[in-house]
């Protein structure tokens, strides 16, 4: 906190460096939390001014909370999910935003209760906001987590104990994502994007140079389709030659195609 001298700033930021490689061990990163780690370490780096030491703190919390469901809990309970959104809406440096991108991710995944923190204070809305105006890099984060969080509920189903399904679907349910992306426009944010990205010749640079984007914002669109086909059939005809026309290039693209086409209830899907 404070003012520091570029000496006090080398010095923090070699201690984080040390600090990151031990909280890779889950071990570790539970000590870490079980003595206030979060709180005297993480929260104050994050609520400092210099980016580097923020950058470098983000790189600790994802590897100390990444499938650790007790240090997951600490960072809850620090109320971290709330600085990272904090973060997102006020930094603009590309790689302090990329590494938040990254601790918010391994503090939420598999954690409906964090979810349900994220979603409450405008996680979704901040997402969409992303979409409309940021950098490619941090798009593509955006767009990976929330088909992330998707599919974990997709996954549901799948366990076999009935009371394990039910409780786990209980505590999802409470964060309600799939209600949120089309409350907050987030199905709208993401199909205007593709069209905006991928309509007309200025985007075949964009196609070609940058695969990575294609294939995501694609996959995105797959993942989503099942609460969000209703806006996308309204925007049908503009989406539509976007998507067939991108087909040459992505060809999973065709199962989006045959949903819009289709003229079934969108219901029967979820």
């Amino acid at each position: 906190m404070g003012t520091l001298t570029t000496t006090e700033i080398e010095e923090i930021l070699d201690i984080l460096h040390n600090l990151e490689f031990l909280l890779h061990h889950i071990d570790n990163a539970k000590v870490f939390a079980d003595m206030q780690g979060m709180s005297k370490i993480i929260y104050p780096c994050l609520n400092g001014t210099n980016n580097e030491i923020k950058a470098e703190a983000l790189k600790i919390l994802g590897a100390a909370v990444q499938s650790n469901p007790k240090v997951q809990l600490s960072a809850l309970e620090n109320q971290i999910v709330q600085k990272l959104l904090h973060i997102l809406l006020t930094n603009s440096k590309v790689d302090v935003k990329s590494r938040c991108l990254f601790a918010l991710s391994a503090l939420i995944r598999q954690f409906p209760a964090a979810q349900k923190v994220w979603i409450d204070h405008g996680g979704v809305e901040i997402f969409g906001k992303i979409l409309i105006d940021d950098q490619l890099q941090i798009q593509i984060k955006v767009m990976k987590l929330i088909n992330d969080l998707i599919v974990e509920r997709q996954h549901l189903e799948e366990i076999t104990d009935a009371k394990q399904r039910q409780l786990k679907v209980k505590a999802y349910g409470a964060a309600d994502i799939e209600k949120k992306l089309l409350t907050y426009e987030y199905c709208n944010n993401l199909s205007n994007l593709m069209i905006a990205s991928f309509k007309g010749e200025e985007s075949e640079s964009l196609r070609n140079d940058n695969y990575e984007f294609l294939e995501t914002i694609s996959d995105s669109m797959i993942t989503v389709t099942p609460i969000c086909i209703d806006r996308f059939r309204e925007i049908k005809d503009e989406l539509l030659p976007v998507i067939k026309h991108l087909m040459s290039f992505y060809e999973n693209l065709n199962l989006l195609v045959d949903k819009l086409q289709t003229t079934e209830n969108p219901r029967d899907e979820l």
